[in-house]
Parts: C-alpha cells; sequence; structure tokens
C-alpha cells in the first residue's frame, strides 16, 4: 500500500520524491503482480500444497521482498551504492543465515519462528534481513544471468531463486554465502 501523505517524506528535492514514490509503487506493483501470478500457477499451488516450513516461508519473503526491494534500487540508486553497502550485505547475510539455522532447530518454538519471520521484513530498511538478502540475491542474478533468469525463478519459485543465487556468487568474492540449511533447502547439492 502506498501513503502518499508519506511521499513528502521520501527525499529533500521534488526529484527525489518523484523517484521514491516510483520506486514505491514499483515495489508494490511487483508484489500484486506476483500474488496474482502466484495465484493462478500451477507449480506455486504445489509449493504452498505441500506445507511449509519456517525456512520455506522465510525463502520465499527474501524472494518475494527482495525482488521487488531489487527493482526500488533500480528506481533510486540510478547505478550508485551507499559507501557501506558491502558492509550493510554482510550484515544482512550474517543474519539471514543465523536465523535460517535457528530456523530449522528442534528447540525453535512458534513464537521465535513467528518472530523471525516478522523482523525478516518489518524492522528498519537494512535490518530486513530478509528483504535485503534477497534484494542482493536478485541483483546478483539479474546482473551475472540476466533478466530471463530472474523471471524463471519467479515461475520456479524460492528453491530456484537461491540455486541461481549459489550459482552466482561464487564469481564475486563480494557475494556472501548462503547458510547450509537454505542451500538444501533449495535442493544446492544434491
Amino acid at each position: 500500500m502506498v501513503n502518499l501523505a508519506s511521499a513528502l517524506d521520501y527525499g529533500r528535492t521534488t526529484d527525489e520524491r518523484f523517484l521514491g514514490l516510483v520506486s514505491t509503487v514499483a515495489h508494490e506493483v511487483f508484489h500484486a503482480g506476483f500474488g496474482a501470478y502466484k495465484d493462478q500457477s500451477p507449480i506455486w499451488q504445489a509449493y504452498y500444497d505441500q506445507g511449509q516450513t519456517y525456512l520455506d516461508a522465510l525463502m520465499d519473503l527474501a524472494q518475494n521482498e527482495g525482488i521487488a526491494y531489487y527493482l526500488s534500487l533500480i528506481q533510486i540508486s540510478r547505478g550508485r551504492l551507499p559507501a557501506d553497502w558491502q558492509q550493510r550485505v554482510t550484515q544482512s547475510f550474517a543474519t539471514f543465515n543465523a536465523v535460517a539455522e535457528e530456523l530449522v532447530s528442534p528447540a525453535l518454538t512458534r513464537r521465535r519462528g513467528e518472530e523471525i519471520l516478522r523482523k525478516a521484513n518489518t524492522s528498519g530498511y537494512w535490518e530486513n534481513y530478509g528483504a535485503i538478502t534477497g534484494m542482493i540475491a536478485a541483483r546478483a542474478i539479474d546482473q551475472y544471468l540476466g533478466r530471463t533468469a530472474l523471471s524463471e525463478s519467479i515461475a520456479r519459485g524460492p528453491s530456484d531463486f537461491f540455486q541461481k543465487y549459489a550459482q552466482v556468487a561464487p564469481r564475486d568474492p563480494a557475494l556472501p554465502g548462503l547458510s547450509p540449511h537454505v542451500l538444501r533447502a533449495a535442493g544446492v547439492g544434491r
């Protein structure tokens, strides 16, 4: 949902505010389109019918929010990334991997599982470890494999999305790796 009253906070200048608004709209339009696609897709229906673990839900969130964040990034950054980009990316993946490990622990409680999923995308921008990790994965897939590969991951689901990221991550030493549990859930190494 776009709160137009908040558009005044999207930047200091009219141009910055306009780009912020366009970015937000692109983000939300992606969610609407992706949701409609999932509702009609036999692949996605089969994915949901098999039942989701907390880790599956985190991976689904990371793909959905990550691609939406990536569309926003494209609109706003114009190829320029923040000076602390690498530090923030590294931290996001560290948190994502740590919570992925926690989500598969037999000691995980329902309350903690739900808290992890909530924090994956309802914190401050850079603290949204699910969304940020997904954004980095989407950007890497797009850069190294192309837009067609990113689109394929939308059709095929989170496992394909994270398989593609795992395929490209070794090409760039700046790209963090994924937790062994995420890789297993994505079918990497099988």
